[in-house]
């Protein structure tokens, strides 16, 4: 399991008790994002099962969790779903992957309809507009204390934040880059810049 899922499914089963929605919103932590239903109560279970925190559920729960098309974000997650469901053996994910240009429609469709996802993974700069359609829940304080979340994921957490709420907990950080020929700028009589501004 992924040190993002495990740091949270531990947070989360320090109370020793956790709902469903929880339940969610963990499975989301580790497979990548966002939690969108509630339902029954699941109990934390006194040890650890393979390096990960294992969860106790009364009965079998189904996850479904959809995520849009980026290769190696679908291998990941098709390689962290055994593994959780290992630990949680009555706990069962299902993955399903849309195309990115058809991602967003589908999830407004499916939610609108009550037929939505249990957890979904998203880009960031759609959490403002998803969190004011009511498409996702906030993260519950007392499973992700807010001071564990600035101290784990400070900045970029801030962009998974309305008001005192955060909505998501991030899994990938995009990381972009300038690159030139000095030799051309130079001949151009340009020099690149020194600062992003």
């Amino acid at each position: 399991m992924s040190r993002l899922a495990d740091h949270a499914l531990r947070a989360a089963l320090g109370s020793g008790r956790i709902d469903r929605r929880t339940l969610l919103q963990l499975t989301a932590a580790g497979a990548a994002g966002l939690a969108l239903a509630g339902g029954p109560r699941a109990v934390a279970a006194q040890t650890p099962a393979t390096g990960a925190a294992a969860l106790e559920v009364a009965n079998d729960v189904e996850i479904e969790y959809w995520q849009y098309e980026f290769a190696s974000k679908v291998e990941l997650v098709n390689q962290l779903i055994p593994e959780f469901q290992q630990a949680n053996p009555k706990i069962k994910v299902t993955h399903v992957n849309f195309p990115y240009d058809d991602f967003r429609q589908k999830v407004a469709a499916a939610v609108q309809a009550g037929e939505g996802p249990d957890v979904l993974n998203v880009f960031y700069g759609w959490i403002p507009v998803y969190a004011q359609q009511q498409f996702l829940l906030p993260l519950p304080a007392e499973s992700f204390p807010v001071d564990q979340i600035q101290s784990g994921f400070f900045p970029m957490i801030e962009a998974a934040r309305i008001g005192d709420a955060y909505y998501a907990l991030p899994t990938a950080v995009r990381t972009l880059g300038l690159f030139c020929n000095l030799d051309l700028l130079g001949a151009a009589g340009k020099q690149p810049p020194a600062t992003w501004d």
